[in-house]
């Protein structure tokens, strides 16, 4: 899975072309040009809430100036909702204006938020999600059809394959292990599972089953062995020591699982005998050709082409927040590099790695150097990076960059194509889906088997494509199943940026902004401020930038002003950060302070809840306006300030 680097780009070398747009964005919208500042937005993640809390707040910056001094707009989630409908509609030379905002808002309320809801797109989708679960499944028990046969015909031939395949991989788990070399766990984990897997088919193979009931007896046995490690792969791996467990059990359960299946089958004995005659006669040619049918279809089909969930996601976006002169399909992220007057779009997203190989942990040693903690592991513990996406470059600190205009998918499928501008938005938000650490393996392999949820897999911008056409096959489900997929494969999977950070504040602390203001719309009914706590630990651990906000766990706030330092001592750069909470307090409008009455959830609607009605986003629009203009009115001191109250839903 992994191939030939390319030529790719430094961080100092990304922030060099970036400085050069947001320097002539500067010039075409009369701000000035020579001061040496950089200001970010930060738009959090939230669904169709953020998005409307998010729309409100810019709305505020418009109207009082401050929208043009933006350099970056780093989004997740929601809030990515929004900079991509402003950002396709500021095509050219076009500014921003009411009638945009307008527009945006409108096309929200009339669809319902942005989920389609009508039954003729869900259809296909339905289907084609329907299709690429059964796709595995239908593998599966094809294979275990195939060796119940094998084993009530006594053929040999599968248990030497078994036996020999076992010994190579245990020659080659002791070669690496004396070499020291990083594959000896892989080699390991498939050393265990063929054993497993031989073993298990020779007890079958070799057993008399004299009657039906001896037969279910030990189906049920073999079957019952599953369960004790279905008990360990249903924990969390947040530690250690459950961490070791779960490696070494996970190679046992698809034999052991298989071969449940298998003596099921047998139980029906009569059939499958003959099935086993139609097998040993000149049958067997058909059979060898579906089976390499199956091995095709594996190999060559787009894991996805296949995701419904992740085609109606991206359908529904960008038939919400497209504006009307815009083609309906092949969109690219470079196009969207045509406009000089929206700041440089980050779109932040979760590439998933269950491993560090050799390159890796070099490349990783070097990118974090200085660093307050070691990036090898903190990456294992987060189970990925922060993938960036701008109009002009793409990648990660564990996969290299690479310039947008290089990073393109040649293939001829458009529906899985991996640099399609929605796509990329879609799995910004791609809450749904698998994740190395938050999820129990359990969770993760059956998702991964099954091609079940909203994530994209994308070529990996550190590596080259051998051919011109090729694209993602269902190789990289069965990589991530086995949890082996690592920063240097070919082909990488991002899920929601959230995943890593929900805030976006990431990308603009590792470019070093001056100002950066931070919209949270993220759910926080209690105001615990987990969002702000995670991206707080996140660029502490990796730049060293220590982040200052009065505030406190349980006390709602609508505007805290503070620092960012980056550097220690008197090294350290300050800068100012503006932090927006989703809130509605004593300063707000009686509307919004009394909605609570009738509309227990808000301001902090749960975030499973993507289908609302008209009114549901006019209220979040109206919150973030008037947040907005709480932060952004000049006659406001630049002092650190807060505006601070007790919650008038609570």
């Amino acid at each position: 899975m992994t191939e030939k680097k390319t030529n790719t780009a430094t961080f100092d070398e990304i922030l060099v072309e970036e400085k050069k747009h947001y320097l002539a964005r500067r010039i075409e919208l009369g701000v000035d040009s020579k001061a040496d500042s950089r200001i970010g937005l930060a738009l959090s993640g939230g669904g169709i809430r953020s998005a409307c809390f998010c729309l409100g707040v810019i709305s505020a910056m418009f109207t009082q100036g401050r929208w043009n001094e933006v350099d970056y707009v780093s989004s997740v989630s929601g809030g990515g909702y929004t900079a991509a409908a402003l950002a396709r509609r500021m095509k050219g030379n076009v500014r921003l204006n009411e009638r945009m905002i307008s527009e945006c808002l409108e096309r929200m309320k009339t669809r319902g938020g942005f989920l389609s809801s009508w039954l003729l797109p869900v259809i296909p989708f339905l289907l084609t999600f329907a299709f690429s679960v059964a796709l595995p499944i239908t593998a599966f028990l094809f294979v275990a059809a195939t060796l119940a046969v094998a084993a009530l015909q006594h053929l040999w031939l599968p248990a030497i394959a078994f036996g020999a395949g076992t010994f190579i991989l245990l020659v080659c788990s002791f070669v690496c292990y004396f070499r020291k070399s990083d594959k000896f766990a892989s080699f390991l984990d498939l050393t265990i599972t063929y054993f497993v897997f031989s073993a298990l088919f020779l007890i079958a193979r070799s057993f008399g089953f004299s009657s039906s009931n001896a037969l279910w007896l030990y189906a049920s046995i073999s079957a019952g062995l599953i369960f004790v490690a279905l008990a360990l792969l249903c924990a969390t791996p947040d530690k250690p020591h459950i961490r070791r467990r779960q490696r070494l059990i996970k190679p046992a359960v698809l034999p052991v699982a298989m071969l449940s299946v298998t003596l099921c089958l047998l139980a029906g004995r009569g059939r499958i005998e003959g099935f086993g005659r139609w097998l040993g006669l000149e049958n067997v040619s058909i059979l060898t050709i579906l089976i390499a049918l199956g091995c095709a279809l594996i190999v060559w089909v787009s894991p996805n082409a296949l995701n419904g969930a992740l085609l109606y996601y991206r359908f529904s976006l960008r038939f919400t927040f497209k504006p009307s002169w815009e083609k309906l399909f092949g969109l690219k992220l470079r196009d969207t590099a045509s406009t000089k007057t929206f700041p440089i779009h980050i779109i932040n997203c979760f590439a998933q790695f269950s491993r560090v190989n050799g390159r890796s942990r070099d490349v990783l040693k070097k990118r974090f150097e200085g660093a307050p903690v070691d990036p090898i592991n903190e990456m294992k513990r987060r189970g990925g990076v922060n993938f960036a996406c701008t109009p002009h470059f793409c990648g990660s600190r564990a996969t290299d960059y690479l310039a947008t205009s290089r990073w393109e998918s040649r293939g001829t499928f458009t529906s899985s194509a991996q640099d399609r501008f929605w796509t990329l938005v879609a799995a910004s938000a791609a809450a749904v889906d698998t994740h190395p650490t938050r999820m129990s393996p359990l969770k993760r392999m059956t998702l991964a088997f099954l091609n079940i949820g909203l994530g994209v897999w994308v070529r990996n911008p550190a590596v080259t494509a051998k051919l011109a056409t090729s694209w993602p096959s269902f190789t990289c489900n069965i990589r991530n199943f086995l949890e082996v997929n690592a920063p240097s494969d070919a082909w990488i999977r991002l899920s929601d940026g959230g995943h890593f950070e929900n805030l976006g504040l990431y990308e603009l602390v590792a470019r070093k902004c001056t100002r950066i203001i931070v919209v949270d719309a993220g759910y926080d009914p209690n105001y615990e401020y987990f969002d702000l706590a995670i991206a707080a630990r996140r660029c502490f651990e990796d730049f060293g930038a220590n982040i200052n906000l009065d505030i406190k766990r349980g006390q709602p706030t609508v505007v805290t002003r503070g620092k960012i330092e980056y550097g220690k001592g008197s090294k350290a750069i300050p800068a100012e950060l503006i932090y927006i909470k989703l809130s509605a307090l004593e300063s707000h409008s009686l509307p919004l302070r009394l909605r609570a009455a009738y509309d227990a959830g808000f301001p902090h609607e749960p975030t499973v809840n993507q289908f609302v009605d008209d009114d549901f986003v006019q209220a979040y629009f109206s919150l973030g306006k008037e947040s907005g203009e709480k932060a952004f009115r000049r006659d406001v001191a630049d002092r650190g300030t807060s505006d601070v109250a007790s919650s008038v839903a609570a």
